[in-house]
């Protein structure tokens, strides 16, 4: 879900479906709004910048 929703900024039924298997309404929306707080954050401090923890190490978004 996750790789899907942010890469294309939308999902697929079939992606939708396997989340609505595992997770409860409570768990999905918790699941959307945690992906998009991570890209909003994201799309935030990368053009910025800003310096990062010592112990950070970023990864390509291209290796995953």
């Amino acid at each position: 879900y996750a790789r899907e929703a942010t890469r294309s900024l939308e999902v697929g039924d079939s992606t939708w479906s396997a989340v609505a298997a595992h997770l409860d309404v409570e768990q999905r929306l918790a699941l959307v709004l945690n992906v998009g707080w991570y890209n909003l954050v994201a799309r935030v401090i990368l053009p910025l910048r800003l310096e990062t923890e010592d112990w950070y190490v970023r990864q390509d978004s291209r290796d995953s």
